[in-house]
C-alpha cells in the first residue's frame, strides 16, 4: 500500500518487496475470485500496455481515511 499522508504523491518507500507483495497480490485476486467469479476479477502485468474498460452501477463512495494507519 502506498502512504498518501504527506502531498499529492503516493510514498511506497515502506512497501513490501516485489516477492513478498506478488504473495499478498496473488492471494488478494484469490479471494476476491471467490466472491465475484473468475469471470469477474482480471489482473495484468504492472507498466504492461492493456486495454481496460469501466462501466459504472449505481451511486457508490467510498472514503478511505488514513489518519490513524501507521
Amino acid at each position: 500500500m502506498a502512504r498518501t499522508s504527506k502531498g499529492s504523491k503516493p510514498d511506497f518507500h515502506q512497501a513490501a518487496k516485489g516477492a513478498d507483495a506478488k504473495v499478498l497480490y496473488d492471494l488478494f485476486l484469490l479471494k476476491l475470485r471467490a466472491v465475484m467469479g473468475e469471470d469477474n476479477v482480471k489482473d495484468g502485468v504492472f507498466g504492461a500496455m492493456m486495454d481496460v474498460a469501466l462501466v459504472n452501477e449505481g451511486p457508490v463512495t467510498l472514503t478511505l481515511d488514513t489518519d490513524n494507519l501507521k
